[in-house]
């Protein structure tokens, strides 16, 4: 028996058999006060004693001879009762309760069920592993033992949970993870079995999803390829808000069309050409033409669908082939061969037919989600959800980029042996706004890789491995040297915060049409598609800017370099400021761009009166 005050029994302590002493008086000792008379066996070392209500004392023994005989005893009066340790019973294997009993009928108790115990001052939950009754009496088996218990709780009401006790914001990913794959455990592994090696999934949390590839299944763990885990980005990843989901497919922008007559085909004629209605045809993606996209059309002449290609001239005779032409009026015509570079077109009526989508360019760069209610029922889908951002539309090449572009392009005749000669390809495909290739070192003696930096179409981003990159980077693996290594990444977009001021002769300009003015000229000529890899941004560069608009009799400008602060070395840009403290330039590294989104910062455009 303890009480609250008295430590706890510790493990391997030892346990004595309490020897009791009972209070008396006796005639020849103590003038026949109150004392207890210790027996003759009585160890000296025993120094203390315990009364009735356990409280210890110690006292002092006194010895007397009576009649010959040497008497001790305590002259003392500590109750009727005291007691001292004789010899060692046994020694404490368990210090704590892991069961207790009670008497009485036992009340509506169950296995597992919570039960609240209190301990001197502190409470613990603890779960009821199980319980046994008699007429009598009960006793619960807790699964922890505990210290000595005041008071239990349990067969309560009303269970109570927490706020957000549903939400686990840990990290999804196994310990598994590496870096060629990304490890993610199923709660239920019965989910694995309706999965299949080299799946596509996507996995998707709020703001962020990424695609990857089942490469393989253990038990409940999914290998994912290509590992997503150490992005930036997958920070947002919980196993609260992860979603995988497995019944994924690849869309397009574009809407099918209905099959129209093009014309008739005559065979006494060499190279047929018929022009299409349409001026807004889709495109997609095919590594084989230079340009890593052909018209997402089908042609049928008569009952067999001919196969489109890059040029007839590379067709053998007897091929069903044809291509598409784009004039400089963005209009489409299809082109036939002349029997010794593709067929001739068989004479008949009516017998070409075209099938095709419409609908192309950037406007199909859509935010991840924007897509949600289905255009027209179809009895085998329910419902969709696009998590991913729509990513490569492109508008057609701009005159000033053929320029550019066009030049360098000839010249590598659709191959790719130098440096330069993988940043002009990648950069003619469809999907790229900017490309910029670099001889890569490996980590383990081996062939020098080639690593192409890409600004995708619409300026997203995409994870090594994802879609995008695979696409280009099988488009370039194409029209490169066989077994030539090549890796495709994004690019690291850096984002500028200015604060502008701008002295306004408002005598003959209106302050705020100059203000606007002035925002749409920094927005037109920094904006992501001006901008270059690794071009660094200068404040002068700015400044000349401001002062190209009419009404800035002059201007300053201030980049802030506190945006900058929580980047990572190996990425945060160098700032290089003058003797006023000011940032002049920001250098950057060459997969990198800076450029301005007002939709992250805006802006900061402080107008003043000039005067002369």
């Amino acid at each position: 028996q303890f009480n609250e005050s008295t430590p706890s029994v510790k493990k391997n302590e030892q346990l004595f058999r309490a020897r009791t002493l009972t209070r008396q008086r006796h005639p020849k000792l103590a003038s026949n006060s109150f004392l207890y008379l210790l027996p003759t066996d009585f160890n000296n070392s025993h120094t203390f004693f315990i009364d009735n209500k356990l409280k210890h004392h110690s006292v002092s023994i006194t010895s007397e001879v009576v009649s010959g005989v040497t008497m001790r005893y305590i002259l003392a009066n500590l109750g009727q009762q005291i007691y001292y340790p004789d010899t060692r019973i046994a020694k404490v294997e368990q210090a704590n309760q892991s069961s207790i009993r009670f008497s009485g009928k036992a009340p509506e108790l169950a296995t597992a069920d919570w039960a609240i115990v209190e301990q001197k001052k502190t409470i613990q939950a603890l779960r009821i592993n199980t319980i046994e009754k008699d007429e009598d009496w009960f006793e619960v088996h807790l699964n922890e033992s505990t210290q000595t218990v005041t008071l239990l709780r349990a067969s309560f009401k009303t269970v109570l949970k927490h706020h957000d006790f549903n939400i686990n914001n840990h990290l999804p990913w196994h310990s598994n993870s590496s870096d060629s794959s990304t490890v993610l455990e199923l709660d239920n592994a019965s989910l694995a079995n309706s999965l299949t090696l080299g799946q596509k999934l996507i996995c998707a949390s709020v703001k962020h999803a990424v695609s990857v590839e089942l490469k393989e299944i253990q038990g409940r763990q999914l290998y994912l390829y290509p590992a997503f885990h150490k992005d930036l980005n997958s920070s947002q990843f919980t196993k609260h808000n992860s979603i995988i989901y497995a019944n994924a497919v690849a869309a397009t922008h574009g809407e099918t069309q209905p099959e129209k007559i093009v014309g008739n085909g005559d065979a006494s004629k060499t190279n047929q050409r018929f022009p299409l209605s349409s001026d807004n045809i889709s495109w997609v993606s095919d590594a084989s033409f230079n340009s890593g996209v052909r018209a997402d059309l089908t042609v049928r002449v008569g009952q067999r669908i001919w196969q489109q290609v890059e040029r007839l001239s590379r067709s053998a005779a007897e091929d069903f082939h044809y291509s598409v032409k784009v004039d400089e009026d963005n209009k489409l015509s299809l082109c036939f061969g002349d029997g010794k570079h593709a067929r001739r077109l068989p004479t008949g009526i009516d017998n070409v037919r075209v099938r095709y989508r419409n609908g192309y360019g950037e406007e199909g760069n859509l935010p991840a989600n924007s897509l949600f209610k289905v255009a027209r029922p179809h009895s085998l889908v329910k419902s969709f959800i696009a998590p991913i951002a729509a990513s490569g539309g492109a508008q057609k090449e701009a005159p000033s980029s053929m320029r550019e572009n066009a030049p360098a392009t000839v010249l590598t005749l659709g191959r790719a042996v130098s440096i330069d000669d993988f940043t002009h390809l990648a950069a003619h495909h469809s999907m790229v706004w900017q490309a910029r290739a670099f001889e890569k070192i490996p980590d383990r003696p081996a062939r020098l890789q080639v690593q192409v930096v890409i600004v995708a179409a619409g300026g997203s981003t995409f994870t090594s491995g994802s879609d995008t990159a695979s696409l280009i980077q099988n488009f370039l693996i194409k029209h490169a040297l066989p077994d030539t290594p090549i890796s495709v990444v994004s690019y690291q977009p850096i984002l500028m915060q200015l604060k502008l001021t701008i002295m306004v002769d408002e005598t003959s300009y209106d302050k705020d049409v100059v203000k606007a003015a002035v925002f749409s000229q920094l927005q037109q000529n920094l904006q992501l598609k001006q901008r270059k890899l690794g071009q660094a941004l200068f404040r002068s560069e700015i400044i000349g800017l401001l002062e190209q608009v009419e009404g800035v009799e002059n201007g300053h400008c201030e980049i802030s370099p506190n945006i900058y602060s929580t980047m990572d070395s190996n990425s945060k840009p160098h700032l290089h400021t003058g003797v006023d403290g000011k940032v002049r330039k920001v250098s950057i590294n060459p997969d990198q761009l800076i450029y301005l989104d007002t939709s992250t910062y805006p802006l900061q455009i402080n107008c003043q009166t000039y005067e002369p």
